[in-house]
């Protein structure tokens, strides 16, 4: 990818993760009555580190690109609307921990370079979304 690429990419990613941390907050907003604290707790605490990682990706800009990583952001790039339909179709609050913890992963792994981590995050994702 060029510097132009890497740059539209990041912030793609900052988009997705401000847009899927919102979701957390609406489904958070709207189950709040009947959900256990412990759960709330738990949402919340992701929330805050999606919005980081969100921020993260904004700043990443042209730092973003590694070896193949053209590959493993085009299968980012095409799970991206999935998952955040995913997640505003979401009523089970374990797969809601589940997708929301397997996108804190695949951040961890863009932002590590670590492409075997981005795909085993993606099916992890997906996985939870369809189940």
């Amino acid at each position: 990818m060029g510097t132009v690429n890497d740059a539209i990419f990041a912030n793609k990613l900052g988009h997705f993760y401000l847009a899927f941390a919102q979701g957390l907050g609406d489904y958070l907003h709207t189950h709040i009555g009947h959900l256990p604290q412990d759960r709330i707790r738990v949402l919340s605490d992701e929330q805050t580190r999606i919005i980081t990682y969100a921020n993260t990706f904004f700043s990443l800009s042209d730092k973003i690109a590694f070896e193949q990583s053209d590959t493993y952001f085009k299968k980012v790039s095409d799970s991206i609307d999935a998952i955040n339909a995913a997640i505003k179709k979401m009523d089970d609050i374990n797969k809601v921990i589940i997708i929301s913890s397997g996108v804190i992963t695949l951040a961890a792994a863009i932002v590590t370079q670590n492409g075997g981590g981005i795909v085993s995050s993606l099916q992890t994702i997906i996985g939870a979304a369809k189940g």
